[in-house]
């Protein structure tokens, strides 16, 4: 599962904890609970029997196509298999994550864990869902955990050091920020995540070099652009902030941030209704988010009260 995790960028302004996407169109289909109920056996499968680990290693596939039920009914048939298979509750988990079951999700990670300790994924997957949910310290430790036992990698790095930056403790975060670039001196969202801190900290050139960065590693990355709309909107150069947010919106639409943005320059030019337009779009991300970023409003207005970033986020979350 990590590879399919990797396909997601891990910076601030992108709902890409490891799990983060969610699953439209899956409200009414089941959940853990019904998943794990052993299902009547059809005539086709009671024909063609496969190993617990055959099963999971299908459902790890469905999963990343996006066919969830076939998943959770991979995942069933691998628990009628092995009652006991660790990852089988792993996976369970993943996809209640998809759907935004994050108390559900949680149930089956921290038993796949119980069943399984060496599933390291389980407990960063635990600690982006602790993340989504606001509970950042919580978060911290169980990235601690990963950390300690895993190869020291730069998607775990990264997402640590963003729950340092919620909490409020940037040297913290900025050495985890560094560590990251250090083990993948390629990583585009490590360059982003660090400019922004730099951004906090009123180091504008530091900022634009590491988006500058940033951007060169991945053209196509639309949160650098989004960070650097911040940046600018700070400095006062607004038509420069409003080109950036409107590009990273080109790259990625669903930078809720970006729309946030928008609605403040129009907001600030005066243009009261192109604000709320933009606003209304942020919101509508923000839902599709499952409300992350109200934890992050939050964090960010609250932890930084005193700096031009925490202003502007103190007028966003209002």
């Amino acid at each position: 599962m990590i590879e399919m995790s990797r396909k997601h960028k891990f910076s601030l302004f992108f709902t890409l904890m490891l799990v983060f996407s969610f699953f439209a169109g899956c409200a009414g289909k089941a959940t853990v609970a019904d998943s794990i109920k052993p299902a009547p056996a059809s005539p086709a499968s009671s024909q063609v029997r496969k190993s617990a680990g055959e099963y999971v290693e299908l459902a790890d596939i469905a999963i990343d196509r996006g066919e969830l039920d076939e998943a959770l009914d991979l995942c069933k048939k691998a628990l009628e298999q092995d009652p006991k298979k660790g990852e089988a509750y792993f996976l369970i988990g993943v996809v209640n994550v998809k759907a935004g079951n994050h108390d559900i999700a949680l149930q089956n990670l921290q038993q796949a864990l119980k069943l399984d300790p060496k599933i390291s994924m389980a407990r960063a997957h635990i600690a982006s869902i602790y993340y989504s949910m606001g509970r950042f310290e919580e978060s911290i430790k169980e990235m601690d955990k990963v950390i300690e036992k895993t190869k020291r990698d730069a998607l775990f790095y990264n997402h640590r050091g963003l729950a340092h930056l919620m909490t409020g403790n940037r040297e913290k975060a900025l050495l985890d920020f560094d560590n990251a670039i250090r083990q993948e001196p390629e990583d585009a969202a490590a360059y982003d995540n660090r400019a922004f801190l730099k951004i906090i900290d009123g180091q504008f050139d530091e900022a634009e070099a590491d988006l500058e960065k940033a951007q060169k590693l991945d053209p196509d990355m639309g949160n650098p652009y989004e960070t650097r709309a911040l940046m600018q909107i700070i400095r006062g150069n607004l038509e420069d902030a409003r080109s950036n947010a409107s590009k990273a919106l080109e790259l990625n639409p669903d930078l809720l941030f970006a729309h946030f943005f928008l609605g403040l320059i129009s907001q600030k030019q005066g243009d009261e209704q192109s604000a709320r337009q933009s606003f209304e779009k942020g919101m509508a991300a923000n839902r599709k988010a499952q409300g992350e970023t109200l934890h992050v409003l939050d964090a960010l207005s609250k932890r930084y009260p005193n700096t031009e970033t925490g202003k502007i986020f103190r007028l966003l979350k209002k």
